[in-house]
């Protein structure tokens, strides 16, 4: 069957690699949540991205926190990379998806033993590229970290800024050349209004299973992605 799995796609590396193998062989759509692929202002900077107006793109900074309640960093208890592992895995995906596979991942995960929860709540991945490294941020714990959610791009010729993603997403975009670059020259981006959150995603994967478009997001990128979340999370032995 086609199948649509929220994200990430679970702890145990092999299991996920054999369903992908079987679904390539099976020509079978799989699909994963991540929340952000459709987000307009993703899409938005995608194109940019490889229209060549922001040049060779050369840094990331991505952040995705927020102020959870004790329960729910309790809960967060159960995965290994805690706060990493359950949302950093959507700004990986789009790291990934900008700049492809990482040389090496190096996590750094902390504890700030808010309110006596022993979790993984404060936690940086480092992706190492080879004309500087991409930063990936999740806390748990940040008071209005839905507020400093962001995605930066920055190029040789052009930069991106989505901060915050959603409710309100703000949009800009600074270029190379012209104006003092000692004085703030980002531009207002005005986009479209969003709908649901994951309302293109399925309509995706539903043209995906009915065959009238190819997955954007194949078997390789998802494992891919896959092998990130987890390097990011403090699993070792993972090979590219």
């Amino acid at each position: 069957m086609h199948v649509h799995i929220d994200k990430p796609a679970g702890e145990n590396l092999a299991e996920f690699e054999t369903l992908l193998a079987d679904a390539k062989r099976k020509h079978r759509v799989v699909q994963l949540a991540y929340m952000y692929r459709y987000n307009n202002a993703v899409r938005y900077a995608r194109d940019l991205a490889a229209s060549g107006a922001l040049g060779e793109i050369f840094e990331i900074d991505a952040v995705m926190s927020t102020e959870h309640s004790r329960e729910f960093r309790e809960w967060l208890r159960h995965f290994r990379g805690g706060a990493m592992y359950v949302f950093g895995c959507h700004l990986i995906d789009l790291v990934i998806g900008f700049r492809g596979r990482p040389d090496a991942i190096t996590p750094f995960l902390g504890k700030t033993r808010h309110e006596g929860v022993d979790v993984y709540d404060n936690t940086l991945a480092v992706l190492d590229y080879p004309n500087g490294p991409s930063t990936v941020r999740v806390s748990s714990v940040e008071v209005n970290g839905y507020g400093r959610r962001q995605f930066v791009v920055l190029g040789t010729k052009g930069s991106i800024e989505i901060k915050p993603f959603e409710r309100p997403t703000v949009v800009t975009v600074a270029k190379a050349g012209g104006g003092d670059i000692y004085c703030d020259r980002k531009e207002d981006v005005e986009l479209p209004p969003m709908g649901g959150r994951y309302d293109e995603l399925m309509l995706d994967f539903a043209r995906c299973v009915r065959g009238e478009m190819e997955n954007p997001f194949g078997y390789e990128h998802e494992l891919l992605v896959h092998k990130a979340t987890l390097m990011a999370s403090g699993f070792e032995d993972i090979t590219w």
